[in-house]
């Protein structure tokens, strides 16, 4: 048995915000290669999905490698990942 903790090769990022802001930061989400953004919910093209029943607030969410996060996009606030991975089961 090893004392070492294994580092997960991704973890997830979700973030949350206006709609317009959440439209904009999905789409640069969604250019990112793929070795930088793994998956990406809803998937690359798709728009973000909303929050609240006005649709006033979106979110979406990738997967990042744990050592190179995405920073939060412009007008946009980083959900709470441990959050964010029960929501994508994950």
């Amino acid at each position: 048995m090893s004392d070492e903790i294994e580092t997960p090769a991704w973890v997830w990022q979700g973030f949350f915000g206006p709609m317009a802001a959440a439209e904009a930061g999905k789409r640069v989400t969604d250019a990112l290669p793929p070795e930088q953004a793994g998956v990406k919910l809803p998937m690359a093209g798709e728009p973000p999905a909303t929050v609240d029943l006005a649709g006033t607030t979106g979110i979406f969410a990738i997967q990042t490698r744990p050592a190179t996060p995405v920073p939060a996009p412009e007008g946009m606030a980083e959900a709470n990942p441990a959050m964010v991975g029960r929501l994508v089961g994950g």
